[in-house]
């Protein structure tokens, strides 16, 4: 087809090509615009389903105008040949970036996700849901945007649906519980999906992934994410939050629509100070090692401010400040200003940094070691370490013990009550 005209276009070469559908770079004759053209797969647009899902996903997508999602220009069938005409993209897919080793800096991943909620929070007002949410349905632009591609098993109302061999419609890795039971498409299940997302981007892997679909299905439905300062020890404890009420399997407990999620996200955004933006990110993308430095260099100046505004406020917040201080010092190890006054710090308070070994403490920790989502046992530890006067010790396993239930507010109560008032916030 390279070459030929289709319409008011100029056909140039296939750009890409899936089960059903193969992609097209052409050019608008009347407007000089360049455009990607998806024509359905002549071997299969006799099949009624693949057409109706092709048709769907066209009826879908011209409803949605909206920055962060692709945009659909036509489509329908001329000379036999059923097609769509969408705005032809500048980059690649998450999934490619990824793969690539290129996993965004924190503030980044937030940058990701707010445009990934942007665009849901647009799809799910004009009432659709996308069913798919995924790193390969998130496409990078050159220019740092964020845009939601391929609403093909998208729905405006109706059973999910499912396959002809019996396989419910998605990627199971992604899907939310309610999803892989085959319920009735909800907006939450969007959401569920872009959780599994936020949390891939933050851990570097997927919590749900698995050999095969059954067995992810199975980690979905019946296990909990580890916990993600086991992977990030930094990670803010606000943006923990954020993700388990993402990922909580049950949607009543769920947010409830992208609106509040993309609320929380802003609050995230200004208490911590958040460095994103699309330029920033275009010149991550550019030079990821350099922006990298720069990012975990802002982070940690934030840590480091913080942690000295702690520890100005005396006695009492002395162990969360010298955490912080610890954290700036963690996440940016050339910030010097953090080691020395992490020691200092240390010093003046009478604090200890490094592990003792008392035998309680080794006993409880043999026993850790055996049973690490033990909250009592954690909870056990962090009191022990208190006692030690040992923060770094202390604040570990009682981010542990919080990161185990996030959303417990009974858990929430039991740290609070080892670390004392007013210290959660800082975490």
């Amino acid at each position: 087809m390279a070459g030929q005209p289709f319409k008011n276009y100029t056909l140039h070469k296939e750009i890409g090509k899936g089960g059903m559908a193969s992609v097209f770079l052409a050019t608008d004759t009347d407007s000089g615009r360049d455009v990607a053209i998806k024509f359905l797969l002549p071997a299969i647009a006799s099949n009624r389903a693949f057409v109706d899902q092709f048709v769907e996903e066209f009826r879908a997508n011209q409803y949605l105008k909206h920055a962060n999602i692709v945009e659909t220009i036509e489509g329908g069938e001329h000379d036999g040949r059923w097609y769509i005409v969408m705005e032809l993209l500048t980059g690649g897919s998450l999934k490619e970036l990824l793969r690539e080793g290129k996993r965004p800096p924190l503030d980044l991943a937030v940058h990701v996700v707010i445009n990934t909620i942007k665009g849901l929070q647009h799809s799910h007002h004009c009432g659709i849901v996308h069913q798919d949410m995924k790193p390969a349905n998130l496409m990078v632009q050159a220019d740092g945007s964020i845009k939601i591609a391929d609403f093909g098993i998208s729905k405006i109302a109706g059973p999910a649906q499912w396959t002809e061999t019996g396989k419910i419609k998605g990627t199971p890795a992604y899907m939310s519980p309610e999803q892989a039971a085959g319920k009735e498409p909800n907006y939450k299940w969007d959401l569920f999906s872009t959780g599994v997302v936020f949390y891939e981007l933050i851990a570097g892997f997927n919590p749900f992934g698995a050999k095969d679909p059954q067995a992810a299905l199975k980690k979905i439905v019946g296990e909990n994410p580890p916990p993600l300062v086991r992977s990030i020890p930094t990670v803010p404890f606000k943006l923990e939050t954020i993700i388990a009420k993402l990922l909580e399997k049950e949607p009543d407990r769920r947010y409830q629509n992208a609106d509040s999620v993309l609320g929380d996200l802003q609050v995230l955004t200004r208490d911590l100070q958040l460095a994103y933006s699309q330029d920033i990110f275009r010149e991550w993308m550019e030079d990821p090692d350099t922006m990298g430095r720069r990012l975990a260099a802002h982070r940690s100046r934030f840590l480091l401010e913080s942690g000295k505004a702690l520890l100005a406020k005396g006695r009492d917040f002395a162990d969360v400040g010298v955490w912080q201080v610890y954290r700036a010092a963690l996440t940016d190890r050339t910030n010097q200003e953090a080691a020395a006054l992490l020691q200092s710090a240390a010093q003046q308070h009478g604090f200890l940094l490094q592990k003792t070994t008392s035998m309680d403490i080794t006993a409880l920790e043999k026993k850790l070691a055996e049973k690490p989502d033990d909250i009592g046992l954690l909870l056990q530890a962090a009191r022990l370490y208190r006692t030690e006067r040992n923060p770094l010790q202390t604040y570990f396993y009682a981010r542990m013990a919080l990161s185990l239930a996030p959303l417990d507010q009974g858990n929430i109560a039991a740290v609070e009550k080892v670390l004392g008032k007013n210290k959660l916030q800082h975490l």
